[in-house]
C-alpha cells in the first residue's frame, strides 16, 4: 500500500504588500494497492503574509522540484494543524483497508 498527495492552491495577486499569495491549499491524499483506491479531499485556509523573512514567494515553489513543493506546501499545513500529514495518510490507509474487506459488487440483470 502506498500513499500520494495532490495539491492545488487558490492564489491572491497581492495581499499586505507580498505578491501572488496563497490563500488556501486544496488537498487530495489517495491510498491505493493494485487497482482499489481510497481518496480524502479537503482544504486549509492560510494565513496572510506578515513578515517578509517567512514569507515564500509562489514563483520560488513553482520552480522547486516536485518533492521540494510537496514538503513546503504540507510543511505549511503541519505548522496549522501539527499531525496532519500522518493523520490525513492513516486515514486514507484506514478507508483503503475497508474497501479492501468489501466484497466485490454483484451484477444482477435486471431485465
Amino acid at each position: 500500500m502506498e500513499t500520494d498527495w495532490k495539491l492545488n492552491a487558490t492564489v491572491l495577486p497581492e495581499v499586505n504588500g507580498f505578491a501572488d499569495v496563497v490563500q488556501v491549499v486544496h488537498w487530495e491524499c489517495f491510498a491505493s494497492e493494485g487497482d482499489t483506491l481510497a481518496r480524502l479531499y479537503g482544504a486549509v485556509d492560510l494565513p496572510p503574509p506578515t513578515d517578509p523573512e517567512t514569507y515564500v514567494d509562489l514563483s520560488a515553489i513553482q520552480e522547486a522540484s516536485g518533492e521540494s513543493r510537496r514538503a513546503i506546501i504540507l510543511g505549511w499545513a503541519e505548522q496549522l494543524q501539527p499531525g496532519f500529514v500522518a493523520a490525513t495518510e492513516a486515514a486514507a490507509m484506514a478507508r483503503l483497508q475497508e474497501r479492501l474487506a468489501q466484497s466485490a459488487p454483484a451484477q444482477v440483470t435486471l431485465l
